[in-house]
């Protein structure tokens, strides 16, 4: 079920080379230092499936376990990294910029198995979010 659609930004410290551009190929960011995320954060697997279909890698300087963290890292000036702009990440001395590339949104959305059991409370919230999101 998908709730919100947020999108994507490359991030840089305000010091970075690429830090003027209002928007940017992510081609143009291949060997720059990247900040990404470790793997319990459902947008590490959304920028690896998008990056794996543009043919190119981020090699991952530094694997951060939150967003606030990311956006801390990269004001600092350890690396570039993609993220959406949302409360409490835009921190001092970040540049936000738009993505050409068509397609760089976050899918925030609630899953679950229709076959497995849910308690009622559950349940509830599922018809809920159904409700209010379809």
């Amino acid at each position: 079920l998908s709730i919100l659609s947020l999108p994507l930004y490359l991030i840089v410290s305000s010091q970075h080379p690429l830090a003027n551009q209002e928007s940017i190929s992510l081609k143009e960011i291949t060997g720059e230092p990247f900040v990404g995320l470790k793997q319990n954060c459902s947008l590490k697997d959304s920028l690896l499936a998008r990056v794996h279909h543009m043919n190119f890698t981020l090699v991952s300087t530094y694997d951060a376990e939150d967003l606030p963290t990311v956006a801390g890292f990269v004001s600092a000036g350890l690396g570039v990294s993609v993220l959406p702009k949302t409360a409490g990440l835009e921190l001092k001395g970040l540049r936000w910029i738009k993505i050409e590339e068509k397609g760089w949104v976050w899918e925030v959305g609630l899953h679950y198995k229709k076959n497995r059991f849910l308690s009622p409370a559950a349940q509830k919230f599922v018809s809920y979010m159904q409700e209010k999101f379809n």
